[in-house]
């Protein structure tokens, strides 16, 4: 008793004070960790406020947000605001303010829309604000609020139409004078941004501008006829806007924009139901109609999402799930928000964010990932941070590793690709040790789980054998003990699956390491045992087929890096001898396909062989003659000794037979110019043995070149057969197909048969370059070289005549 009103105290003391630093304080508290002694303490402090003076806690918060340089506690004093107000909006007696109250908060609010660093984010929090608002001062007082016309028409104005949208589209009902105000000028800038529109969210927002302006006229009264006449054009500008993004071919724009007008359409159908039933027939028959219009020109995709907005007018939602709805699209305009905050801080800032303990998971997961977003970019290249930076985010990262508050699960898993991304550019950029790194993964206080994860995630190769083997010591026995098939079918079986992914990564890393190869023999043969026992049982294959999934991940995570995949790597991966697709294994197999071939095509004329000699035996037999003699294996070897023995014996009598011939005179040839003497022959030192041996040493090289030469043509042409050879090229995957080669791979224009022609003969160069150059000749261009043939023949004919007659004197009569 006598803490909670010491706690009403302190609340009204924080309401009446001019000063905003306690309740700034309390609005950060609010956004830390719910188990923490701040957290509970400010919750109760802020319930407080809110039940003792709800208008006054508004104009505070307002304050705050305009007075403040923190651009985050400005946010999360509208979001909290925004959602104070949406929880009172349901009691009736506490959404009621008094119009005093109402006549501060409205001379606050005003600014706030129009203020210079209010983003379009903010915007969209303070519409929940402005709407209660206008709510208690129109619906429950039946008063005016003209200054919010003025603020409409200023923004409609300004070179941000979009913001005005968004304020009038959450508007409650309101009187006449004040949608007559805004009415031209906003429908010009709806009908301007849904022609001509920039982003999908801007075509969508002037769409739901129409819609509301028409649901806002039927409420104040305005003849049918002359509603029914802007309705006309109104549909007019939406249907040109369909029809040409169609021809743009932007259909999937088109899709995008109508499903963010269905999640308008569906809240705003239940978003006021204090201010009078839902939506009316001729309130839903404009929605209908632009709906019906639009069906008929757009494609199936459209269709479906056309047809769901219809069903919307068709079978209205249950007004029951408006409050839980409103509070839902709050905070993922909050997150939209801190989004936007934090897309303009550097890497170092983000993690330093995420690091600050005290924040509520769903804003440090917004942060850790957008430091992932920064940090893939600069590994592929696309923006650059300093390596200087880059240091500094390693002792940051490590911290975060060792958090205890930091839980296995999607937070983590960023964390892990955050990791992997810094460690890239530490271990094979700037060639350094990660020791920090390599001590967190190989300390035995470390939990084997987050250890193996972040161990996974490290999908570059590891080449330092001072980084890798610590790692592996600590890792190897846990793995190969936790590969060990679980005993009972319902138990948590993610141990098993991470050991079985940490025993193919550990394998990879050291499968080129010579010393480590009987570890890595153990763990392939553990974890094939293991899965052949568990496929055995026949109960646990979705444990397999989890752990082949992941698996299957890293790969592809492994050859992103092992290729040329973008993070300008080495190409690596086809000199490694295990890849079986580089050149030397696939030639092996290709060798052992065509002698396993040649081995079975012996076997099937062996075998025809056979059954050829049995049918002509079985033909003898029935023919009555006399079987054929073949001889034992052992006489057949006999005879193949013996014909090999006596072909020695006449090979060595030729050579006898040759040498004695070689001494006697021949005597088959008569020589006719015997005993002439026409040169002095020529003496040659017989015993010359080092002329011979040089000219014998020169011949072997030549015949050893010719075959080097065979060898590497016969190696080549394979290779240029090969059609997968390509891929592992150098420069395969910088140039994709279409694009231009780099200069080292284009071939060298041979032009040496032109200049020899030019050498030759230089006309006859000159002719032929000219009909190399000049193609294939039309029809109409052959058809003028015979014409001008023609008349040239009949110029030289006539001249000729003319000569002929100028000699002898003229034409003749005759």
């Amino acid at each position: 008793m006598e803490e909670s009103l010491n706690l009403t105290l302190k609340a009204r003391e924080i309401l009446v004070s001019e000063s905003h630093e306690e309740l700034a304080t309390i609005i950060d508290h609010l956004f830390m960790r719910q188990d923490s002694e701040e957290y509970k303490t400010s919750r109760a402090l802020y319930d407080f406020c809110v039940s003792c003076n709800p208008a006054c806690l508004t104009l505070k918060l307002l304050k705050v947000y305009q007075s403040s340089s923190n651009g985050v506690l400005r946010l999360r004093s509208i979001y909290q605001l925004s959602e104070t107000l949406t929880q009172l909006k349901n009691q009736i007696v506490l959404s009621k303010f008094s119009l005093d109250s109402l006549y501060e908060i409205k001379r606050v609010l005003i600014p706030c829309l129009t203020m210079q660093e209010t983003k379009e984010s903010d915007i969209k929090i303070l519409r929940k604000i402005v709407s209660f608002v206008v709510y208690n001062v129109v619906e429950l007082h039946k008063d005016k609020w003209d200054e919010l016309g003025d603020c409409i028409l200023s923004l409609a104005s300004s070179k941000e139409p979009t913001k005005a949208f968004i304020v009038f589209i959450d508007l409650p009902p309101v009187y006449k004078s004040f949608i007559d105000k805004i009415l031209n000028k906003t429908l010009e800038e709806a009908s301007n941004v849904i022609l001509y529109p920039y982003r999908v969210e801007d075509w969508s927002l002037a769409l739901q501008t129409f819609v509301k302006m028409w649901i806002q006229l039927l409420k104040t009264g305005m003849r049918f006829e002359l509603l029914m006449a802007l309705m006309e054009i109104w549909i007019s500008s939406v249907l040109n806007s369909v029809k040409k993004l169609v021809e743009m071919e932007k259909e999937q724009f088109l899709v995008r924009g109508l499903e963010d007008f269905e999640r308008f359409f569906s809240r705003d159908m239940n978003l006021w139901l204090f201010s009078g039933p839902d939506y009316t027939k001729d309130q839903c028959h404009f929605v209908l109609a632009s709906m019906n219009e639009i069906e008929g020109v757009v494609g199936t995709q459209t269709k479906e999402i056309v047809r769901k907005i219809e069903m919307l007018v068709t079978e209205p939602e249950n007004p029951a799930i408006k409050p839980q709805g409103d509070l839902k699209n709050g905070r993922e305009e909050f997150d939209r928000g801190w989004y936007n905050r934090l897309k303009n801080l550097s890497s170092l800032e983000l993690l330093k964010i995420f690091a600050s303990s005290e924040l509520e998971d769903r804003s440090r997961e917004i942060a850790i990932r957008q430091v992932n977003v920064l940090l893939s970019d600069h590994t592929s290249k696309k923006v650059q941070i300093d390596i200087s930076e880059m240091r500094k985010l390693q002792p940051l990262l490590i911290s975060c590793l060792k958090e205890e508050g930091v839980s296995f699960n999607s937070i983590f898993k960023v964390l892990g690709e955050v990791v992997n991304h810094v460690a890239y550019e530490m271990l094979i950029c700037q060639e350094e040790t990660w020791s920090e790194l390599r001590n967190y993964i190989a300390s035995s206080k470390t939990e084997f789980q987050r250890a193996v994860y972040i161990f996974q995630c490290l999908t570059m190769a590891l080449v330092d054998n001072d980084f890798v083997i610590p790692m592996m010591e600590n890792l190897f026995l846990e793995i190969i003990t936790r590969l060990d098939p679980p005993r009972e079918l319902l138990v948590d079986n993610s141990s098993w699956v991470l050991a079985f992914m940490g025993g193919f990564c550990l394998a990879i890393h050291l499968i080129e390491m010579s010393s480590q190869a009987e570890s890595v023999k153990e763990i392939a043969h553990k974890m094939i045992g293991s899965i052949r026992e568990l496929v055995g049982r026949e109960m646990e294959v979705g444990v397999v087929r989890r752990a082949f999934r992941d698996v299957e991940s890293i790969v592809k995570k492994q050859l992103e890096w092992y290729t040329m995949g973008g993070h300008g790597g080495l190409n690596i991966l086809p000199q490694k001898r295990w890849n079986v697709y580089n050149f030397d294994n696939r030639e092996k197999v290709r060798k052992d396909e065509e002698a396993a071939a040649r081995e079975e095509q012996i076997k099937r004329e062996e075998a025809r062989k056979r059954d050829a000699e049995s049918r002509l035996e079985v033909l003898r037999n029935v023919r009555g003659l006399a079987p054929l003699k073949r001889a034992s294996p052992e006489a057949e070897k006999g005879k193949d000794e013996t014909v090999v023995a006596a072909a020695a014996v006449v090979k060595s009598t030729d050579v006898v037979v040759e040498s004695v011939e070689s001494e006697e005179p021949k005597t088959g040839h008569i020589n006719l110019f015997e005993g002439i003497r026409i040169f002095d022959p020529i003496e040659i030192p017989k015993n010359d043995k080092p002329a011979e041996e040089e000219d014998q040493r020169r011949k072997k090289m030549r015949k050893e070149a010719a075959a080097t030469a065979r060898a590497s043509a016969k190696d080549a042409a394979a290779r240029a057969g090969d059609p997968d050879e390509e891929k592992y090229r150098l420069g395969y995957g910088v140039a994709g197909k279409g694009v231009k080669r780099p200069w080292y791979l284009e071939k060298r224009n041979d032009e040496d048969d032109t200049v020899r022609g030019e050498d030759d003969d230089g006309y006859r160069g000159d002719e032929a370059k000219k009909k190399k150059m000049s193609g294939k000749k039309s029809l109409k261009e052959l058809r003028e070289e015979r014409l001008k043939r023609e008349r040239v023949e009949k110029e030289r004919e006539r001249a000729l005549f003319m000569k002929q007659s100028q000699r002898d004197g003229g034409f003749s009569r005759r």
